[in-house]
């Protein structure tokens, strides 16, 4: 009778390889950050009643009946402002978004929504691209029904971390000409001398050189009138992405100060990256290689040829990476990244960098592991 058992069990055995086994997926679900993307549709992305409406609408979103943004922040709009169309913000003098001053309430939503389809659509694709470009294979992404959510669905990933940094940064890369240093030498100087003793021991170069935990203190100085006003009006102040790699700015951040002329808007941005490569440097570091279309070039002959012999800082989503001295025009539509980077950093960079850049700025809701057959 025994044998008779272990002869059945023998049989069972090749039958048993063939149960399939169920599979760990990594979920991740992104949101739009859809107040963000209003003020990009705004024609006064900084309009304080704008800004105030988008405040209440997302502190009261959660106990609104409807959990749709756009229209709870109609609803907050004819609140606080009866007697004004919603059109006001978003009309513009080109008129190129079909919005008059006539536009109902009604038309200006449902624009809105259309918009926000549109980004949620193009947000899917360059997430899709980063993530075939962080080699990971049989990712599958889905747009959420009457919801401004991605879920993303994973297969096994090793570098799971790096890749959702990849996935929330923006990629907004932009030039910006930089203030001379004799436009700000009081006012680097005002910041040293009100520093604490134990954080005098800053660097004035063309920018102003501190230790990584001295960046908040110069940030409280930058809110005082009588330290603002030293620079220029036009003035914002950007630290780089990186610490210093040199001898003197080893381990330390830089604060650039940025001529900001057009509101926020970097004077040049590229429309279109034809090519990302990173190369090696005497300096044994990565550089990023960037070849732009010929429309970008012709604008970064304009803007290298204006500031020859003066420094253009490459930002990306409000950190400049480097601000290198312009010697000439350069004609060829070609410029590199020069930063700290590890390779490590230089590869995720290329990543988002080749994909391109988000069109709506996003936020991980929930994440989690998930079993399927």
């Amino acid at each position: 009778m025994r044998q008779i058992w272990f002869a059945c069990l023998l049989m069972l055995i090749p039958l048993l390889s063939f149960v399939p086994k169920s599979k760990l997926v990594y979920k991740i679900t992104v949101e739009a950050k859809v107040g963000a993307m209003i003020r990009q549709e705004a024609n006064n992305p900084d309009n304080g009643q704008l800004l105030k409406v988008l405040l209440e609408t997302q502190r009261t979103l959660s106990q609104a009946k409807s959990q749709h943004f756009i229209k709870h922040f109609q609803k907050v709009f004819k609140q606080q402002m009866p007697d004004q169309k919603l059109a006001t913000f978003f009309v513009k003098p080109s008129g190129q978004q079909g919005i008059t001053t006539q536009s109902s309430d009604k038309s200006v939503v449902k624009f809105l929504e259309k918009q926000l389809q549109n980004a949620l659509q193009q947000t899917k694709e360059v997430l899709a691209k980063r993530i075939r470009k962080f080699r990971v294979r049989g990712a599958k992404l889905m747009i959420l029904k009457q919801s401004p959510q991605i879920l993303i669905k994973l297969p096994k990933v090793k570098h799971l971390e790096r890749l959702k940094k990849i996935i929330l940064q923006v990629g907004k890369l932009g030039f910006w000409e930089v203030h001379e240093l004799q436009e700000c030498l009081e006012g680097f100087r005002k910041i040293q001398k009100e520093m604490p003793i134990s954080a005098r021991n800053s660097i004035i170069t063309e920018k102003l050189i501190v230790r990584s935990s001295d960046t908040m203190t110069v940030n409280n100085l930058l809110r005082r009138a009588k330290v603002r006003d030293l620079f220029p009006r036009n003035a914002l102040f950007l630290w780089t992405a990186t610490t210093g790699s040199f001898r003197y700015d080893k381990g330390r951040f830089s604060l650039f100060v940025i001529r900001n002329e057009q509101n926020g808007v970097a004077p040049f941005s590229i429309k279109k990256v034809r090519s990302v490569k990173k190369v090696r440097t005497s300096y044994s570091k990565p550089e990023i290689a960037i070849s732009m279309d010929k429309q970008s070039a012709l604008k970064w002959a304009r803007l290298t040829k204006k500031n020859a012999k003066k420094r253009i800082a490459l930002v990306l989503d409000s950190k400049v990476c480097c601000a290198p001295m312009i010697d000439e025009e350069i004609k060829n539509g070609n410029t590199a990244i020069m930063a700290n980077f590890t390779i490590q950093q230089a590869n995720d960079l290329m990543c988002v960098l080749v994909a391109g850049k988000l069109p709506v700025p996003l936020t991980i809701v929930s994440e989690g592991t998930l079993e399927t057959e």
